[in-house]
């Protein structure tokens, strides 16, 4: 409804949106602006869309493997932060969601792996390879970044989004048009057991046609998980950009008829200690036994969460190739980083 009312002011904005970057990427495209080698081999994962693709999750599942053997390291904008120079993210910091973003200090207690966060990713990767020495960088939401160079980029493309959702920014969601696809090394199709087969097909028609023939297509599919089932009811906490994906998860786990409340919150909140008392005291009213939350949410409750409070549980979010012929696409994918890398250091 809200969005119908403001029609008249988006839509003529998302036109001027389009306009820049088109611009924009005319100048890189012709050599005009020019992107920055940061002397190690950089992988982006993107999107074409703001929000809510897996981008995160994605990266660590590629960071894990192709972290084995070698010096990698994750480069971040640090989205949500208070600061803006580049930082190497310490997670055990008691602030360090408010001072790294709460996705990269996720992703650095994850993983053990380097990761720098700053508003210049050029900057960030710099710093990242003269003091860690790394050779692979992971480059966290940053296909529209061009002004760092990279060897491959990894466009993740929700397959559930509405349609309105494909209207450039900010009448949509969208930050780029399908033709910018034509720079992709590869494009992930996330969320695709929302979506029908035929649904899929067309839109994997539709990528092909944007970005020819040859472009890698993988599904991927996600399944919330919980440490452990828990008993009685709770209330679902989760601050993203699709909460309702993270209530369905749960739910699917526990049974809707045991989830007493749920609690949606802007995409990177960040919480206070009278929000948590909100929490714990619609929990008590609504008698539950526990509260779930995402894992991007949990690491800045639990640092608010008081030790006599009733459990605060994190859901974690498992994202895996769809199908066979997936997993055997990502590991060509995987072998051609490699081929790059093998190159680089020889």
């Amino acid at each position: 409804m809200i969005r119908l009312l403001l029609s008249p002011i988006l839509i003529p904005m998302s036109f001027v949106y389009a306009a820049i970057v088109a611009l924009r990427n005319f100048f890189f495209d012709r050599g005009l602006f020019r992107a920055d080698d940061c002397g190690a081999i950089v992988v982006s994962i993107g999107n074409l869309s703001a929000g809510g693709t897996g981008k995160t999750p994605i990266t660590a599942v590629l960071a894990e493997r192709l972290g084995r053997g070698r010096r990698l390291g994750i480069v971040s904008r640090g989205y949500g932060r208070k600061s803006h120079e580049s930082m190497r993210v310490q997670p055990g910091f008691e602030n360090a969601p408010a001072l790294f973003g709460d996705e990269a200090t996720w992703l650095a207690e994850r993983l053990a792996v380097p990761v720098q966060v700053g508003a210049k990713r050029v900057r960030a990767a710099q710093d990242l390879v003269a003091s860690e020495g790394v050779r692979l960088i992971l480059l966290d939401d940053g296909f529209q970044h061009r002004w760092l160079a990279r060897n491959f980029d990894i466009v993740l493309i929700d397959a559930s989004a509405p349609r309105w959702q494909v209207a450039p920014l900010p009448w949509g969601r969208r930050r780029e048009p399908w033709t910018a696809l034509r720079r992709a090394s590869a494009v992930f199709l996330t969320k695709t057991s929302e979506v029908s087969e035929e649904e899929l097909s067309g839109l994997e028609d539709r990528i092909r046609r944007e970005a020819g023939e040859k472009i890698s297509i993988l599904r991927w599919a996600q399944t919330a998980r919980l440490p452990a089932v828990p008993s009685g009811r709770g209330v679902l906490v989760a601050g993203i950009a699709k909460p309702s994906d993270f209530f369905l998860g749960v739910e699917a786990i526990v049974g809707r008829d045991r989830v007493a409340e749920r609690i949606a919150n802007p995409d990177h909140h960040d919480y206070t200690s009278s929000e948590v008392e909100a929490i714990l005291r619609t929990a008590q009213e609504t008698k539950a036994d526990w509260v779930a939350t995402t894992e991007k949410d949990f690491v800045k409750l639990s640092r608010l969460w008081p030790a006599s409070a009733i459990v605060l549980l994190s859901s974690t979010l498992e994202v895996r190739p769809a199908r066979e012929s997936d997993q055997v696409e990502l590991e060509r994918l995987y072998g051609r980083i490699e081929k790059v890398l093998s190159v680089g250091n020889s």
